[in-house]
């Protein structure tokens, strides 16, 4: 959403990030950078927020991760690249909203995607992630006697689990070039990071947003301080603020923090747009509230 929002040199954007930030791919830790760490050692990183959740009443606690560190979930999860098949949008669409039908949805899918492997009308070649399938000389044995066993049986086999018309054995695509994980941090923000009018907060946990009417004008919260445990959660952080400027967008974050519209924050990470350009210097400047808490007021 920063990214998008940052195209327009007309608007100012500043984005919090409750968890931190790495500028460059050889930065990366380990467990962000390749990603086969297992569920054990992603639900006690720091870059997870360790959420627990039950699936039903009946059922047991289970981990939720989701991502603390710019890139958000993108950053952790498992990098699965494949899409919902067509007759659930089409279903959802005949709820009323037809925008969500599969072929309203398509353009979509192609333009956030550089696929290196298939090239046709479902595929786009020029998006911010790239997807890779893993080529047969790279499967392990016990793939190569499963995808035997399925031909031997009569199963079809499918070169594009993406396809529309995909049926039967198919290799998944993943969003790990090189074996990088391509989050969104690196496909969108980072070729965005040389916006003048694009700022960046890591360890910034938002807790509060300050509104004019149905606007968000301000956010309040906690910002990590390096080698402090648990900063940016617990009463060890930092408080800080950030002002907006006249006519500012708010970027929502909603449940497990994904983006979900303007007006309102509550997650991970927030994006705040403002409608004036930014200059070099004086974009983030720090004043004292009523309160005495430290903020940030956010200039163009």
């Amino acid at each position: 959403m920063a990214s998008r929002l940052s195209e327009d040199p007309e608007r100012s954007v500043l984005l919090l990030e409750a968890g931190p930030d790495y500028p460059e791919i050889d930065n990366l830790p380990d467990e962000v950078r390749h990603g086969y760490a297992t569920a054990t050692d992603v639900m006690t990183s720091d870059h997870n927020w360790q959420f627990i959740g039950k699936a039903s009443e009946t059922a047991g606690p289970m981990m939720v991760p989701r991502g603390r560190v710019t890139g958000g979930s993108s950053a952790i999860n498992g990098q699965m690249f494949l899409r919902g098949v067509p007759e659930d949008y089409d279903t959802w669409a005949s709820f009323g909203n037809d925008e969500w039908k599969f072929e309203s949805l398509l353009p979509y899918f192609r333009k956030l995607e550089t696929d290196t492997d298939i090239h046709d009308d479902f595929h786009g070649t020029d998006g911010p992630i790239i997807a890779r399938r893993f080529k047969p000389d790279e499967w392990l044995p016990a793939q190569s006697a499963f995808r035997a066993a399925c031909l031997a049986n009569g199963f079809p086999e499918s070169p594009d689990l993406n396809n529309p018309d995909s049926t039967g054995l198919s290799p998944v695509p993943f969003n790990n070039p090189n074996g990088i994980r391509w989050s969104t941090a690196l496909g969108y923000l980072n070729p965005s990071r040389h916006r003048l009018n694009l700022t960046l907060r890591p360890n910034c946990t938002v807790r509060r947003v300050v509104f004019e009417g149905n606007r968000g004008r301000g956010a309040g919260g906690g910002e990590r301080r390096r080698g402090v445990p648990g900063g940016g959660r617990g009463d060890n952080s930092q408080r800080r603020g950030y002002r907006l400027a006249p006519d500012t967008d708010a970027v929502r974050r909603g449940a497990g923090g994904a983006p979900e519209g303007y007006g309102h924050t509550g997650g991970a990470g927030h994006a705040w747009g403002g409608a004036e350009p930014a200059r070099p210097s004086d974009r983030v400047r720090d004043v004292e509230d009523e309160g005495g808490c430290r903020a940030g007021r956010f200039r163009a």
